[in-house]
């Protein structure tokens, strides 16, 4: 439609914008991100674009069964929980944030092994974002793990619902590694992640099972089973800080 006449007027030209547009439903708010309509550029009317209001009548619908049903809550670090729009199964963990940080690949290994961790992740960080997050169970046993992100928690609910409705819908054929070693993949179909998909290519020194429990400062494997036979001297430090705090912990609750 963009460029052409107004049906309206008759006179202007259609220009295309994104907008985000609000809805009211007993009095809560849903916000439809990326809504796209056609401007005319004389009598100001906005037609709709044809796959906006299928997009858009579907997420309504979502919205009011989610209002109209017991409201579901995401929990967020430093802030009230956000009320969810979409009817998550009552089992699915859920949480989100208005600034979530996105490292850069390869840097959580470099605020684990720091001295000056806060100092690592404020010179890693590859963005901020809005994020929401979803636990489901009721898709592949064991359950699987989804994010959406987006300019406002709202939006990236909505980019979460959205996978979540298509990993539902996919039989899941077969997965594929994507260079992880560590016994996860992603659906070859949908793109869902699954941590369970394969065995690990690494494998425990002392037994040989495959593993991706804890390794070394060599990055040498040890199963969950052996991981207490670690040389003292091969064990990362932040993994000496947190059996020094464990163990500090379980002492002051023993002296109550």
């Amino acid at each position: 439609m963009q460029n052409e006449r107004c049906p309206i007027c008759g006179k202007g030209k259609l220009t295309r914008e994104v907008l985000e547009e609000s809805f009211e439903y007993k009095g809560r708010t849903m916000v439809v991100p990326d809504y796209v309509v056609y401007a005319c550029d004389v009598c100001g009317e906005k037609i709709v674009d044809k796959e906006t209001l299928e997009r858009t009548g579907k997420v309504l619908n979502e919205f009011k069964r989610a209002v109209n049903g017991k409201p579901k809550y995401a929990r967020r670090t430093f802030e009230d929980p956000y009320e969810c729009v979409f009817p998550w199964p009552e089992d699915c963990l859920v949480q989100c944030g208005s600034n979530g940080i996105v490292m850069a690949s390869g840097s959580l290994e470099k605020v684990f092994g720091s001295s000056e961790p806060l100092r690592e992740i404020s010179e890693n960080v590859s963005y901020i974002t809005a994020f929401f997050e979803a636990f489901p169970n009721d898709i592949i046993p064991g359950g699987t793990f989804i994010r959406g992100e987006g300019k406002t928690i709202a939006e990236a609910e909505k980019k979460t619902w959205d996978l979540y409705v298509r990993y539902k819908a996919c039989d899941h054929p077969a997965y594929e590694r994507r260079r992880h070693t560590n016994g996860c993949g992603f659906c070859m179909k949908c793109g869902m992640f699954n941590d369970k998909a394969f065995d690990p290519l690494t494998k425990c020194v002392i037994c040989g099972k495959p593993t991706y429990f804890t390794f070394d400062i060599d990055n040498v494997p040890y199963c969950e089973e052996h991981a207490d036979q670690m040389p003292e001297e091969k064990i990362p430090e932040w993994k000496k800080e947190y059996k020094k705090e464990m163990a500090e912990m379980e002492a002051a609750a023993n002296a109550r």
